[in-house]
């Protein structure tokens, strides 16, 4: 075997011959070898440099158009939204009218049915008056009922029923016409519709004799 020290001048012999080889190839192109090296490493930087440039510009475009398709998405949400609030503005619109028509009519079916128990009690109406005009109030207040239970609260509903119950007994003469009975019912409801449509929190109390 070859000692350390042989083995350590043999690596010394193979770089002496490295740098004569080396040295071999530039002469033989001569100065240009050195000019090469380094043009090469210069046009690496530069390739190196447009490439990253080439590859900004399109990270840029690429984010100009996410960034357009966000605003026009966004866009199109808020028209979507403004679409829908003017949607439910007609519908809560709508729905309110529908309130007061129904309401206006409810509070036209109990005063004309008061009106002819007045005439009743008077012995101004007979009995076959009588009788039609309960068929009026019959179908009205059916049909009324039923509009009333779409719109409005189970509360209002309950006191409608209530004031009916008592005005549909008075007519088959199962309770005496009583004026008081009758406005003490009927307060409530008012009340109750006027909160509903937002005209008054405050209640209404009659200050009458009759």
């Amino acid at each position: 075997r070859d000692s350390v020290a042989s083995r350590g001048l043999g690596d010394v012999y193979k770089r002496q011959e490295y740098f004569k080889l080396a040295s071999v190839i530039i002469s033989s192109v001569g100065g240009a070898g050195l000019i090469i090296l380094g043009l090469s490493n210069w046009l690496g930087k530069i390739w190196a440099a447009r490439l990253m440039e080439a590859e900004k510009q399109k990270y840029a475009k690429d984010l100009e158009t996410f960034k357009s398709e966000i605003s026009l998405n966004a866009q199109k949400e808020i028209e979507k939204l403004k679409a829908d609030v003017e949607i439910f503005k007609t519908k809560e619109i709508e729905s309110f009218k529908d309130k007061i028509n129904i309401y206006r009519q409810a509070m036209d079916l109990i005063s004309e049915a008061l009106a002819d128990l007045d005439l009743y009690r008077d012995k101004e109406l007979d009995e076959e008056a009588k009788k039609k005009s309960f068929h009026r109030f019959n179908v009205s207040r059916l049909k009324n009922r039923a509009y009333m239970a779409m719109l409005s609260s189970p509360e209002i509903v309950q006191s409608f029923d209530t004031l009916i119950d008592e005005i549909i007994s008075v007519y088959n003469s199962e309770r005496e016409y009583c004026w008081i009975t009758i406005r003490d019912k009927s307060t409530p409801i008012i009340d109750k519709l006027r909160q509903d449509i937002a005209m008054s929190e405050g209640e209404i109390r009659y200050v009458g004799e009759r």
